[in-house]
C-alpha cells in the first residue's frame, strides 16, 4: 500500500470508532502513530479532502465518514424537533 492508501485506511478505522467525528488536530494526533512515515498535517487533510465520497468535514470542523455524517445530521434534526426553541411571547422585554 502507498502512503495515501495508508492514510485513508487508518483514518477510516479511526472514524469508525468515533461516530461523533474528530477535529483535524485530534484526527492527526491519532493517525500519526499508525503511519510508517511522519507526514505533515496539511498532507493528511489534503488527502482526506480528495476523498469526498468517503470523508466529510462538517460545519463544526469535525471529520466524519460520509455515512456517519448523514446519521449525525438526522440525529441533530430529531433533537431539534424534540426541544423546539422557546416562543417569543414567553420572553420578557427589558425596560
Amino acid at each position: 500500500m502507498g502512503i495515501k492508501e495508508d492514510v485513508i485506511a487508518a483514518t477510516t478505522e479511526i472514524l469508525q470508532q468515533t461516530p461523533q467525528g474528530l477535529t483535524k488536530e485530534a484526527l492527526v494526533r491519532q493517525l500519526t502513530p499508525r503511519l510508517s512515515q511522519r507526514l505533515l498535517p496539511a498532507f493528511i487533510i489534503d488527502t482526506l479532502r480528495k476523498q469526498p465520497q468517503t470523508f466529510v468535514e462538517g460545519g463544526d470542523g469535525r471529520w466524519r465518514l460520509r455515512e456517519q455524517a448523514r446519521l449525525f445530521a438526522l440525529q441533530e434534526e430529531v433533537a431539534q424537533e424534540e426541544h423546539p426553541a422557546p416562543l417569543q411571547r414567553f420572553l420578557r422585554r427589558g425596560s
